[in-house]
């Protein structure tokens, strides 16, 4: 073979390369210069990459210019490649992450190995790609970032055996799923398996944005641990993270992504602990498997079926209720989570948001945020925008809500006249009013419990909306910056319910309902649907809850808006008969509780529910 001269030092190492691994094997020697020895057959044993100087199977004979030099150097590197993650994650990483299916791979394998190293995670919706971040390695993906080896790998097919079954079984890996885990795990040393379909393990769809202008609407210090004994281990970590003292970092609007990082970075620790099990993996429906050792069979869109003595549903952002003609209008954004939704919209575009709470402020910044100059309508049946933030120059010394629910029944007409007395009073001294609405909001729940059922449906009917933009508030910067739109021009406000809409010249003509005015109508480019999450529409949409109430498992709740629970948040079957345990935590709840979202509210309710369920695990076991 003539040697080619004048090749870059690149070329020439790649075909040196290719020619060494093209010629590796039993009695051959290499190509040198414009020499060639004679070729001769090696063996190679059947799987290939070994030598086959050893007996260890049958063998088949192959010239060594099979290959070409550039896939033979491929297969070379690959298959040093895959030796080096071999010695790589095996003994360093025993006991942090497992590969899913095959013997021993349900989720009490975790005892004995944990998560057996190597797995690598994929949320399904984009290609993985590895970094380095804080000298660990991460799998780094569209809308999250998670710790190499963390999250099981859920793509074998496999199904566990009827001896693997977890103590308890999470749905739900965002804010609440999460806090009960971690409360069981790390409190209560029991293990568990946290599911979640799209593999924001202790994120969410709440903590997920990554855009620096969406931030918590409180400061940082209403937000606390992730356990009550913990109350300023978040302003703790942000001292650490970022230098100063806790105190310092108080007053804070944190960027939502900032505090995902620290629920998530919690959440790796106890996996790592070996104490939880991540698997990114949708549940679709729940087999109850009574008897002796009663279980769940949990059904996985992936094919797999788990098992787990104990379940409890933490799933959490609801979709909206469709508009009226826009459900599957090419023009019409029926979510605008996550924010990359919105990127299709052009820059001069007319765009109309349905809704102008919290989701409607959150869809209108990252459109100005991101040099939208177009007009933007923010349209609902009040035009209400969530209140400001405001921090009280004394906060030793609120007012207090003088409102005792055990003493006197609440009537929501006497309750109603209470709260607005308390805040009219606030604002007649020049005193802020957000101290005595969050007086209020730490009764919430002995309030909501004391109403009547049709006070609580009165409430939904007539105060909801009001309730919302003065307990949801927003940071003040936030607003700031929609002030500053609107007084431009380039934003506007209607009052007003939507109709219809239509396409009118590649354009989508929306139909009005103002109170009181004939019917008039926008012509936009857009149409968003920032109207927030539908509690009714997200229970009969659910594969997994439909199952539950048609197989009576469980049943809404008198409201309709969530499942019937109990003051412990176990679901009770429809029927009175037994089933394996049944929990709930969050948005599933609402209506037998109110305040079910906030990060203080699921913390608050965690607790007590890690500790009923460790009771009934530990009488099971006996």
């Amino acid at each position: 073979m003539e040697r080619r001269r004048g090749l870059p030092g690149r070329a020439r190492r790649r075909r040196r390369r290719g020619a060494a691994c093209r010629h590796a094997g039993a009695g051959t020697r290499r190509i040198a210069g414009d020499r060639q020895h004679s070729l001769r057959p090696v063996p190679h044993a059947v799987g290939g990459g070994r030598s086959a100087g050893a007996a260890d199977g049958p063998r088949h004979w192959r010239w060594p210019g099979a290959l070409g030099p550039r896939r033979a150097a491929r297969v070379h590197r690959g298959r040093r490649a895959a030796e080096f993650r071999r010695r790589l994650e095996g003994p360093a990483r025993a006991g942090i992450c497992r590969r899913s299916g095959g013997a021993g791979s349900g989720p009490d394998a975790v005892a004995g190995r944990g998560l057996a190293g190597g797995a690598m995670h994929d949320d399904h919706r984009g290609r993985a790609h590895r970094a380095r971040r804080a000298g660990r390695d991460f799998i780094v993906t569209r809308n999250s970032a998670l710790p190499a080896s963390t999250a099981q790998d859920s793509t074998s097919s496999a199904s566990h055996s009827p001896a693997s079954i977890a103590p308890v079984a999470i749905v739900g890996g965002g804010a609440a799923g999460t806090l009960l885990a971690l409360h069981l795990a790390r409190l209560h040393g029991i293990r568990v398996t946290l599911y979640d379909g799209a593999g924001a393990f202790g994120r969410g769809a709440a903590y997920s944005a990554t855009s620096p202008w969406h931030r918590l609407n409180v400061p940082a210090h209403k937000m606390g641990g992730w356990h009550a004994d913990a109350a300023d281990g978040f302003l703790q970590w942000l001292a650490d993270r970022d230098g100063g003292t806790a105190q310092s970092h108080g007053h804070r609007y944190v960027e939502r992504d900032v505090y995902g990082q620290w629920l998530s970075a919690h959440l790796f620790d106890a996996v790592r602990a070996g104490h939880v099990q991540l698997v990114s993996a949708r549940v679709q429906a729940l087999r109850a498997k009574p008897g002796a050792a009663a279980r769940w069979e949990l059904l996985l869109d992936n094919g797999q079926r788990h098992s787990a003595r104990s379940v409890a549903l933490c799933q959490g952002n609801a979709l909206p209720r469709p508009l009226p003609g826009l459900a599957s209008h090419p023009r019409s954004i029926g979510n605008p989570w996550p924010a990359r939704s919105l990127s299709r919209i052009g820059k001069h575009d007319e765009v109309l948001i349905a809704g102008s709470g919290a989701s409607g402020v959150d869809a209108a910044l990252e459109l100005l945020h991101t040099g939208h100059c177009g007009r933007i309508h923010l349209v609902s049946r009040r035009a209400l925008l969530p209140q400001p933030e405001t921090l009280p120059a004394n906060p030793a010394a609120p007012r207090p809500f003088l409102f005792d629910p055990c003493r006197d029944p609440p009537v929501l007409r006497d309750l109603y006249r209470a709260v607005r007395g308390a805040i009219g009073a606030d604002l007649a001294d020049s005193r802020p009013w957000q101290p005595t609405m969050d007086a209020v909001l730490r009764q919430a729940d002995a309030l909501w419990d004391g109403l009547t059922l049709a006070d609580r449906a009165r409430f939904l009917r007539h105060v909801r909306p009001y309730w919302m933009v003065f307990r949801h508030r927003a940071d003040p910067a936030a607003l700031a910056r929609l002030q500053a739109a609107q007084d431009s021009g380039q934003l506007r406000r209607t009052a007003a319910r939507i109709l219809s809409a239509a396409t009118e010249n590649e354009r989508l003509h929306v139909t009005l309902q103002r109170a009181g005015q004939p019917v008039s109508a926008i012509t936009a480019d857009w149409v968003i649907n920032a109207t927030g999450p539908d509690e009714r529409i997200a229970l009969r949409n659910d594969p997994l809850i439909a199952g539950l109430l048609r197989d009576g498992h469980a049943r809404i709740n008198d409201l309709g808006l969530g499942l019937h629970v109990t003051a412990d948040g176990e679901v009770p079957a429809a029927d009175a008969r037994q089933t394996p345990a049944l929990f709930a935590l969050g948005l599933p709840t609402r209506g037998v509780f109110w305040e079910v979202t906030s990060v203080p509210a699921l913390r608050a309710r965690a607790a007590p529910l890690a500790a009923r369920l460790a009771q009934r695990l530990r009488r099971e076991t006996r």
